[in-house]
């Protein structure tokens, strides 16, 4: 006995044993197809995290604004977004509005969404934190990987990451200078992984782990 799918997608009524089929009972199986996981990526957009990084003098004197910085960042965060929408269901670019609204990019998933995103943020004095944006974006119901992109992260930052991300199932801090040992140690407690992308003209080398 043959019996056709019922209901949606997710559920299949299936007739099992030859009791059953003589009797015509159905046998309700629920059955989950998995989705990947969705990914937040925020960019940090306060000027202040993009100026004095530790290059040289020159490097310095010549972007005394962070706007080669935070051009670094922009080009970091189009990286990452290539990256997480190869393993993921959907990328959601969040940023500090110049409103103080979050501004959201890429919620249909689209790859070139958020990349259009990027390319029309803007570095700017006075802007909200990283962890202050995502604490309005935790009720959006992502539970996938939250990537930050910013200058440096300083320990409470650090600490106010791990609590606005406490229902991400995993963090990935992308960073233009190498945190303080305090902070990895936050970090690596609560899981995340840093990446350091220096500057070009940076007295740091940077690298992953």
């Amino acid at each position: 006995m043959n019996c056709a799918p019922t209901g949606p997608a997710t559920r299949s009524a299936v007739c099992t044993g030859g009791q059953s089929a003589k009797r015509g009972d159905l046998h309700v199986r629920q059955t989950t197809q998995a989705q990947p996981p969705e990914a937040v990526l925020a960019l940090d957009v306060r000027r202040e995290s993009y100026q004095q990084l530790g290059r040289d003098d020159l490097a310095e004197l010549a972007d005394l604004g962070g706007d080669q910085a935070f051009e670094h960042a922009v080009v970091v965060a189009a990286s990452v977004a290539r990256a997480l929408s190869a393993r993921t269901s959907r990328v959601a670019l969040v940023t500090d509005g110049p409103g103080g609204d979050v501004r959201h990019s890429g919620d249909a998933g689209g790859l070139s969404e958020v990349l259009v995103g990027l390319a029309d943020v803007s570095v700017r004095s006075g802007a909200r934190d990283v962890p202050e944006v995502l604490h309005g974006v935790r009720g959006r119901d992502v539970h996938g990987m939250t990537a930050v992109v910013t200058g440096h992260c300083t320990l409470d930052q650090a600490a106010e990451l791990v609590s606005a991300t406490n229902g991400s199932s995993r963090g990935l801090l992308v960073t233009v200078v190498p945190p303080d040992p305090a902070v990895r140690g936050v970090l690596d407690r609560a899981g995340w992984r840093v990446v350091v992308v220096p500057v070009p003209g940076s007295t740091t080398a940077g690298h992953a782990r």
